[in-house]
């Protein structure tokens, strides 16, 4: 028998007032209640996204600091 792994996504629509509120439940409710579920909130994917835009940054400063240096020889 093979073992498939289903991917079940939820979306939500949380005003602001109520979305630390939500984050709290759920992430009490995937720790204790159903350990099998996981979730992604807002926060987790910009911080996330802001790792990767300061990876890039790195990456492509040290890059053009090396092309500076190489354009700088006599």
């Amino acid at each position: 028998m093979r073992n498939y792994a289903y991917f079940i996504g939820s979306c939500a629509n949380v005003n602001e007032e109520h979305q630390l509120a939500t984050e709290n439940w759920l992430k009490n409710y995937t720790t204790n209640t159903d350990t099998a579920l996981d979730y992604l909130s807002k926060v987790t994917l910009r911080q996330t996204f802001d790792g990767m835009i300061n990876m890039y940054r790195l990456v492509g400063g040290a890059l053009c600091a090396i092309l500076a240096l190489i354009g700088m020889k006599p």
